[in-house]
């Protein structure tokens, strides 16, 4: 049978994540490179801290994660102070106005982005990106000026 790093390849998930995650078997798959050396008792982290610190690094360069859509960070934003919509009618505007912002039908103003970043401290870099959706900004007369 075939091994990646003294382990079965055909090993079931839980068995290998147990596995990985045993403080000296992670030392020692990590620090393989490096004779052991690092796996002696002046060692500072545990196994699952140098794979946490792996998996981070790993993720962030092959993964990603952008910054939300600015639809989506309002949302989120009233989600986490259980408010609804109605929360935006002195930010926004109308009920209406509202709808077609949140429906991507109508883009931000500045004068909202300034009011959404005060009423709820919402960084502006993310509220001046543009939305995946372009319906808003493929009618001319709903563009923001």
């Amino acid at each position: 049978m075939q091994q990646m790093h003294g382990l079965p390849l055909l090993a079931r998930p839980a068995a290998l994540h147990q596995e990985l995650l045993s403080g000296e078997r992670a030392c020692e798959i990590t620090t393989k490179g490096h004779g052991g050396h690092a796996c002696s008792a002046g060692w500072p982290w545990s196994g699952t801290e140098v794979l946490t610190v792996l998996v981070d690094d790993y993720e962030a360069k092959h993964h990603p994660i952008g910054p939300p859509e600015p639809i989506a960070a309002i949302e989120f934003a009233l989600e986490q102070r259980g408010l609804s919509r109605k929360a935006l009618e002195g930010v926004i505007g109308s009920s209406g106005r509202i709808s077609e912002v949140m429906n991507k039908q109508r883009p931000l103003t500045l004068a909202m982005i300034r009011k959404l970043v005060e009423t709820f401290e919402l960084p502006a870099d993310v509220l001046i990106r543009s939305t995946a959706d372009s319906r808003a900004l493929s009618n001319p007369s709903r563009v923001a000026v």
